[in-house]
């Protein structure tokens, strides 16, 4: 499960699975790059991804459920 992402089992499975592709895109950049590959720069790298899908539900003015969606990692 944690290769293809989580199913449907779960009522995060969206935040879950949204989380471990940037995981899996940090690590892959990383690597690629050859830098460090640590807790640090994924944190990072997934504030900005928020903050991207953040703009993005207060321009279709879903914001309330970006919220409660995301309220566990935010």
């Amino acid at each position: 499960m944690i290769l293809y992402g989580w199913h449907k089992k779960s009522n995060t499975w969206l935040v879950l699975n949204y989380t471990l592709i940037v995981e899996k895109h940090h690590i892959f950049t990383t690597s690629v790059g050859n830098g460090n590959l640590d807790f640090e720069g994924f944190l990072s790298r997934l504030k900005s991804e928020l903050t991207i899908l953040r703009t993005i539900a207060s321009t279709n003015n879903n914001l309330e459920q970006f919220t409660e969606s995301w309220a566990a990692v935010l």
